[in-house]
């Protein structure tokens, strides 16, 4: 893992950040105690399923209990959300892709 001081920020919050490493250009999420990089297909699919997870989770499941299981790009590692964790990192992610749209889009680096 690289340090904050090696990734430009696309995101922050209480929650965790989301940054890209400035070396290697993967996505590096730090969401609750977890950490972990990931190539941004994966991060584009992370998305989805936090998205449909989210919208089932709304009716059918008591939202603080932990069922919402994610693949972080590793055999040995799973993340393991409740629902108001599922929102709140699918909400991390999509102002990250938003932003590094943005930063695209005028030429500039994320800070």
């Amino acid at each position: 893992m690289h340090t904050r001081h090696q990734m430009d920020i696309l995101h922050h919050s209480t929650d965790g950040y989301v940054g890209t490493c400035c070396s290697c250009g993967r996505f590096q999420v730090a969401f609750g105690t977890s950490m972990f990089q990931i190539h941004e297909d994966m991060l584009r699919g992370l998305l989805h399923e936090l998205a449909e997870d989210e919208r089932y989770c709304a009716e059918r499941v008591d939202p603080r209990t932990k069922c919402f299981v994610y693949d972080v790009g590793s055999e040995c590692v799973r993340m393991v959300l409740n629902h108001t964790e599922v929102v709140r990192l699918r909400s991390m992610l999509s102002d990250a892709l938003w932003m590094q749209g943005i930063m695209e889009e005028v030429g500039s680096e994320p800070k």
